[in-house]
């Protein structure tokens, strides 16, 4: 997943942290800034609600959710996809969101 943020494998240590942080590090201010906003907070809760009712999740379903949280919430593009990528990374950029979430699961994106 980060291998095309590499330019030698020397490199791969910062882009693991997603992955092996714990889930007790406060939220950085920007991260709340964003995620804070009405039409994050809209977007955000209209996840949660299908992810719950979800057996399970992974990349395509993690795609399928996107899809109808936007045609439920007529929320598109950046104001779509950046709260979603922050709150479940805590970071403004990374590898593919839906890869992240395949490897996270259903519990660990919800937690985040």
């Amino acid at each position: 997943m980060v291998q095309p943020s590499l330019v030698k494998l020397a490199d791969i240590g910062p882009h693991l942290g997603l992955f092996f942080r714990g889930e007790e590090q406060p939220l950085a201010e920007a991260v709340r800034q964003h995620t804070g906003t009405p039409e994050a907070r809209i977007v955000l809760a209209a996840f949660r609600d299908k992810v719950r009712a979800l057996p399970s999740l992974d990349h395509d379903g993690f795609l399928a959710v996107m899809k109808a949280v936007q045609k439920e919430t007529q929320v598109k593009g950046k104001p779509l996809w950046e709260p979603m990528r922050l709150a479940i990374t805590l970071q403004s950029e990374g590898p593919d969101l839906a890869r992240v979430v395949d490897v996270f699961g259903k519990e660990k994106t919800l937690a985040r």
